[in-house]
This record gives structure tokens, C-alpha cells and sequence, in this order.
């Protein structure tokens, strides 16, 4: 792996962290046009797959799966589906903000899990950017916000194990050998009709009762999600590999905070700033680390 390689990785997981921070701001703006968890999850994997295929053509030339990659890419959309459905779910019993912060265990559980599969010791700089940004993502709460509810906290909790094992699923299984934009492609499809079957066994409803500009803003939370998000989260996986991009991920929530103060005129904290302080802090030394690492190879 050459250094532009891994300089590459680590924006396509600052942006893809930017693009998520908006995630909970816009959701809720669904949510008021009379939507609900169900119809959301949809709406973001479906609405966009017409752009996904074209960009998959124009970039892969092809669509061609194995069986084996088939099976594979239905576990991971299983993982991915199941993060969804929980947390846009936690969202009806705490806030966007408790839930976005909890969602967020899953730098630490990725970390776990990939140094017990390697075997190996973590290093000091690892650690600490770990215990940074979980320290960060404890101040950065705001537990005055709204009721805490138990339901709300597991769900939340759920999301953050099903996206530990949705990013190391990609980073380790066959699936590292396809194309991003073609496991985007069908994530997004067998996704799309999990949720599609979830409803319907479920008794939910998918809610299609918007106004154009509804429908139009909804196509866009698709987009912005879809292409610009998840597809940049992907790529970043393979280029660093999730530990990191997970560790860099954690700019979402800041990313939140900034445009709840902007757009919002929400008040911010010393602890949140102090919050913002540690996670930045995190992200500059592991991109400073990476630059001296792969000048020294």
C-alpha cells in the first residue's frame, strides 16, 4: 500500500463522516413529513438505485456475481438492514443526538474484534485514539436532551454491533475482492427488499403520502446517503481498513453538533467542545501517524 493510498482512505472517511453527521438532521426532517422508521430505511436504499447501477456500468463495466459473492452480500446486506431498521427505530424513543453516541460504540467493538482476529498487540497510538474518542463521544452527549428510554438505548446499543460486523464482514470476507460501487449496488438492492419483506411480516407500513417536495428531499437524503456516504465509507474500508475508518467515523457526531449551532442556533458546551477538541485531536494523529508510517516503509 503506497502512501496515497492511505492519504486517499483516510478523506474518504472524514467526508463520509461529514456526510453521516447529517444523517440524524435530515431523518428527523423526514420524519416530520409524517414518515416513520420503515419507510426511511426504503426510501434510502431504493430511491437511488437507478444512479447506483448507472455509476456501477460506468465505472465496473459490469455487474457479474458469483454464487458465492451472492450469499456473501446477503449477510452483509443482513448486517447493514439490521443497523437501518434499529436506528432510525431508536429515534422514536431518544433523541437523535443519545442515539447517534451510543450508535457509536462501534470504533471500540470493531478495535475488539479485529485485535483478538489478528492476534496481535495493539500499539500505544491505537489505544489512545480509541480512548480519545470514547471519551469524546461521552461528553459530546447531551442526556438533558430528551427522556432516556431503555428500548431506545438497546436499539441504539444493537445498531452499533450489527455495523461492527457489517465494516469487519467487508474488510475481511470476499467481498474485499469486488468493486465498492458494485457492492453498493446490491447491498442496496437485497436491502431494499429485506425491508420490503420486513415490513410486510411485520404489519408496518411504507408511507407514500409526500408532496413533491417531499418526494424530492427524500431523493436527495438517498443520494447524499447512499452515493455520497456509504459508498465513501466502503472505499475507506478498503483502503485503511475499518479499525480506522471506524476510528475517523467519529467526526460524525461532531459534524452534527457544528451544523445543529449553525443551521439550528443550538447552543454548544464546554464539555463539547472539549468533546470536539479529543476527536479531532484523534484523527489528526492518526493521519500524521499513517504519513510517517508509509514514508518509513
Amino acid at each position: 500500500m503506497n502512501i496515497s493510498k492511505e492519504l486517499k482512505g483516510i478523506f474518504q472517511a472524514i467526508f463520509s463522516a461529514i456526510l453521516f453527521g447529517l444523517m440524524p438532521l435530515f431523518t428527523k426532517v423526514i420524519y416530520s413529513f409524517g414518515s416513520n422508521f420503515t419507510s426511511t430505511a426504503f426510501y434510502r436504499t431504493s430511491l437511488s438505485l437507478i444512479l447506483v447501477f448507472i455509476l456501477c456500468i460506468l465505472e465496473d463495466k459490469s455487474i457479474r456475481i458469483n454464487f458465492k459473492e451472492f450469499i456473501y452480500l446477503i449477510i452483509g446486506s443482513i448486517f447493514f438492514v439490521a443497523t437501518s431498521l434499529t436506528l432510525y427505530s431508536s429515534y422514536n424513543y431518544i433523541s437523535s443526538g443519545v442515539a447517534t453516541t451510543i450508535h457509536f460504540a462501534y470504533p471500540i467493538i470493531i478495535f475488539i474484534i479485529n485485535t483478538i482476529i489478528s492476534k496481535s498487540r495493539p500499539n500505544k497510538i491505537d489505544v489512545f485514539c480509541i480512548l480519545s474518542v470514547s471519551l469524546g463521544l461521552v461528553l459530546i452527549i447531551d442526556l438533558k436532551s430528551g427522556h432516556i428510554d431503555l428500548r431506545g438505548v438497546v436499539l441504539a446499543a444493537i445498531s452499533s454491533f450489527t455495523y461492527s460486523f457489517y465494516s469487519i464482514f467487508l474488510e475481511r470476507s470476499v467481498l474485499k475482492n469486488l468493486n465498492s460501487i458494485r457492492i453498493l449496488f446490491y447491498i442496496n438492492l437485497i436491502s431494499s427488499f429485506l425491508i420490503f419483506v420486513f415490513v410486510h411480516i411485520t404489519g408496518n407500513k411504507i408511507v407514500l403520502s409526500y408532496n413533491l417536495f417531499q418526494w424530492m428531499f427524500i431523493f436527495l437524503y438517498s443520494i447524499v446517503i447512499t452515493i455520497g456516504a456509504t459508498l465513501l465509507y466502503q472505499k475507506s474500508l478498503r483502503n485503511i481498513g475499518a479499525t480506522y475508518t471506524s476510528i475517523l467515523s467519529c467526526l460524525e457526531p461532531v459534524t452534527s453538533v457544528v451544523f445543529g449551532i449553525l443551521l439550528l442556533s443550538e447552543l454548544i458546551f464546554f464539555k463539547q467542545v472539549l468533546a470536539i477538541i479529543l476527536i479531532l485531536s484523534s484523527t489528526i494523529i492518526i493521519v500524521i501517524n499513517q504519513i510517517k508510517k508509509y514514508k518509513i516503509n
